[in-house]
């Protein structure tokens, strides 16, 4: 993917983190999240309700257990997903 996103550090409990905008898309039309952007991350993630609601199937998603210093969480890893991104465009991730 060719380009680049300038983005603000939104201040949240006095920190600051880089928020962009982007809008995922899906069968009942778009969304619209503020994502943190974490250029170390392999994967993104969204809550299944989001994607429900932009209409974003989990037919073919691989199920996951993701951990963190509070334990496991069950996950759906989708691939294929399109969105929008400010400054860049349409992508499929």
């Amino acid at each position: 993917m060719a380009g680049s996103v300038e983005f603000k550090y939104v201040e949240r409990r006095r920190r600051y983190y880089p928020i962009i905008p982007v809008r995922l898309i899906g069968s009942h039309g778009k969304i619209l999240v503020y994502v943190l952007v974490d250029s170390g991350a392999s994967i993104s993630l969204f809550h299944t309700s989001v994607a429900e609601y932009a209409g974003i199937s989990f037919d073919n998603a691989e199920p996951a257990y993701l951990a963190g210093v509070g334990g496991y969480v069950k996950a759906y890893l989708k691939k294929h997903v399109n969105i929008e991104i400010e400054g860049i465009g349409r992508v499929q991730v």
